[in-house]
This record gives C-alpha cells, sequence and structure tokens, in this order.
C-alpha cells in the first residue's frame, strides 16, 4: 500500500466520546488533511466537541456498520474496556467495507512481550489482534497496533490512580518504585494516532511503541512533593507493593470469581511495571512518529495539574 497522505482521505472513529477518545478525537480534528466520520451509538445524546460527521450506528447490526464503514480508508477504535467486546464486529464490518487500515483499541500494555500477553483481562485486545492478522493474510486490510503502556495523565488522575491518588497523597511503590516505565500523556497518544495515519508504508501490519518519557514512581513521587511543599496540606505517603504477589493474588481473584476492577488493575500494574513484562520501551518509534520526549519539567507541571487542583 502506498502510504502518501494523497491516498487517505476519509477516517473513521468509533468510542470519541470516552476519556482517550476525546484526545483521538481532538487530534483528528486538528488537521484539515482527515474527512472524518464519527460513529456513535444510535440514539446518543452525549455532546460531540470537535468538527466531523456523525452517524448513528448499531453495532449490532453488521449490515448497519458496513453501510457506515462503506468508502473509507481507515478506521480508528477507542472504545473503552466496556464496549470492547463490540470490537470484533466493528474490524470485521470494516473488512467487509474495504478499509485499508485498521488502528484497534490496544492502546497501553505491551503485547507483543509473552509474559504480558497471557494474563486474562488482555484475552479481549489478543483476540483482535490475531482477528486482524487472519483478515491481513485473506484480505489484504492492513493494521497498526499502538502501544503506549500506562496513561501519564490518566494515571496520576483520582479515576486512575495508578501512578498515584491525588487526593489522598498516596503513592504505592511497585517493586520499590525504581523500576524504570514508559509513559504517554492521552493527548500524545492522539498525535500517535494522526502520525500512524500519516506514515502507513512504515507502520503497516506491526506494533508500533510510542511514550513521553521514561521514568520511576520514586522520581513521580519525589516531583508531588515538591508540587505541594509547603501548600499546608497533608504529608504524601508511600506503600510498597510486591507486583509478583499481586499477579498471584489477580489471578486468583480471576478464578474464584472472574472479571472485576480489582483483578484488572492486578494485571494491569504487573504488565507496566513489573521487571522483564515489556512496560519499558527500549526501542520505541517517536522518532518515525515526530513524538518528542516530554522535558521533566513538563512532566512536573502535569503532576502539578494532578495534585494541585483544589
Amino acid at each position: 500500500m502506498d502510504g502518501s497522505r494523497k491516498c487517505i482521505t476519509k477516517v473513521a472513529i468509533a468510542g470519541a466520546t470516552g476519556v482517550l477518545g476525546l484526545h483521538i478525537l481532538s487530534a483528528l480534528s486538528a488537521s484539515e488533511r482527515y474527512d472524518l466520520t464519527i460513529l456513535v451509538r444510535s440514539g446518543s445524546t452525549l455532546p460531540i466537541p470537535h468538527s466531523g460527521t456523525v452517524v448513528e450506528v448499531d453495532f449490532e447490526s453488521d449490515a448497519n456498520l458496513v453501510s457506515a464503514l462503506r468508502d473509507h480508508d481507515v478506521l480508528v477504535s477507542a472504545l473503552g474496556k466496556t464496549a470492547l467486546a463490540l470490537q470484533p464486529r466493528l474490524i470485521d464490518a470494516a473488512v467487509a467495507a474495504g478499509v485499508q487500515r485498521v488502528i484497534p483499541s490496544e492502546f497501553g500494555g505491551n503485547l507483543q512481550n509473552p509474559k504480558t500477553r497471557q494474563f486474562p483481562t488482555y484475552r479481549p485486545k489478543v483476540l483482535v489482534e490475531e482477528q486482524l492478522e487472519r483478515h491481513r493474510q485473506l484480505s489484504g486490510t492492513s493494521y497498526t497496533f499502538i502501544y503506549t503502556n500506562c496513561l501519564l495523565d490518566w494515571g496520576l488522575s483520582a479515576t486512575g490512580k495508578m501512578l498515584l491518588d491525588p487526593c489522598k497523597r498516596t503513592i504505592s511503590l511497585y517493586d520499590g518504585g525504581d523500576v524504570k516505565f514508559s509513559t504517554t500523556s492521552m493527548a500524545t497518544v492522539g498525535t500517535a494516532v494522526v502520525s500512524v495515519i500519516d506514515h502507513l508504508e512504515e507502520t503497516a501490519n506491526r506494533a508500533v511503541y510510542v511514550h513521553d518519557i521514561v521514568t520511576t514512581q520514586n522520581e513521580l513521587m519525589q516531583m508531588a512533593q515538591e508540587v505541594t511543599a509547603g501548600d499546608g496540606g497533608k504529608e504524601w505517603t508511600s506503600s510498597f507493593v510486591d507486583t509478583a504477589k499481586l499477579e498471584s493474588e489477580s489471578y486468583t481473584a480471576f478464578q474464584e470469581s472472574g472479571m472485576s476492577l480489582k483483578v484488572f488493575y492486578g494485571f494491569a500494574v504487573r504488565g507496566a511495571f513489573g521487571a522483564g513484562f515489556g512496560g519499558h520501551f527500549v526501542d520505541c518509534d517517536n522518532e518515525l512518529l515526530g513524538i518528542k520526549e516530554m522535558r521533566k519539567s513538563r512532566v512536573k507541571e502535569i503532576v502539578r495539574q494532578a495534585v494541585c487542583h483544589k
């Protein structure tokens, strides 16, 4: 496939109203090079804050999805974990409609690492990767998996709390807190999606790795302490978490009661921060995609925004 921009005109995005989807939509909308279609559930009343053609679709109808995706060049899926069950049908419809490139909702852990790939929480994403590889062989539809490891601003938020808890001013130090890991802001995820579309030939049928910075939790804790010093608030406290033990507990919980938020977090933490699980992108595709690593001063500012939001 020719990767020049002239070949790509129509881009469809699903899941654009989600937390991460909004950032991807913003990046796509900022470019005048795309004829953008935003797929939303039939009857959805969620506001769409960016330009593009909004098309209501029935995600349970193959015919409806194929019709909505016909004549599009790229499908971007930003479906969240609660909607991932819809993604296989969406992908099949894209292939049937003749979509050239599919970028699935793989943003997160390094699923090319076999130790991470085995976690039951990642099974839906693994199945999607296998599905797309089959389609590549049978129809020629290409794909790109974008791996970002943990999301920086989400992990610092009161919702995510994977990197620290800004409300309680606590931080769980995984395996001592000095394990290096890659982390990516949600805005940079959007930039990566746009850049993949601009580099179709170079990113065809493979995973790409992006990050804003490689850091450690102890570095983030020091930043949090510095930006809140003297503000009269609660002192920061930390606890140590053994990610191997967390993995074992997550398997036990999964076998006893199936999927839960606790199980999801347990495996996500092990994959993102456990040594040998691929969460530190030693080789990444930032240069290819034109993504510059963040200065620590910028990361510190993001930490400040997260913990000093009162």
